[in-house]
């Protein structure tokens, strides 16, 4: 279980390019049933390399316009959805496509590193053709 204090500010639904999911049914709408893959940003307000991570997300998300998606889920307010998904640290980064996860990535990385495994799934998939 993931605690720590919270800012009382609300992430606005849209941040830039990438997609606030603000509840679990949406999330199952957006990411496991979406017809392109989906990387998934699982923050908290209160990380610092949550904070840090943002832009690189946004950077990633207007890179792959049209190839993949990208949202962002808050763990303090989608905690079953957390749970779900069995997120212990973050920021974690997940991959989805198809319906399931592809990749997980845990703690703050590189954009590089984002961009090698998505630019590899986007070609294995066909996608990139």
């Amino acid at each position: 279980v993931l605690t720590g204090c919270r800012s009382a500010r609300r992430l606005p639904e849209q941040h830039g390019d990438v997609e606030l999911i603000e509840t679990a049914e949406q999330f199952d709408r957006t990411v496991l049933a979406g017809t392109t893959p989906v990387v998934v940003d699982l923050f908290a307000d209160w990380c610092p390399p949550c904070k840090v991570l943002a832009p690189i997300m946004e950077s990633l998300a207007r890179h792959y316009t049209g190839r993949a998606k990208f949202v962002r889920v808050d763990v303090d307010e989608l905690k079953d959805l957390a749970g779900r998904y069995k997120i212990e640290a973050i920021p974690t980064v997940v991959l989805f496509s198809g319906g399931g996860e592809v990749h997980r990535w845990v703690g703050l990385q590189e954009a590089d590193r984002y961009r090698r495994v998505i630019d590899s799934h986007l070609t294995e998939s066909g996608k990139d053709r």
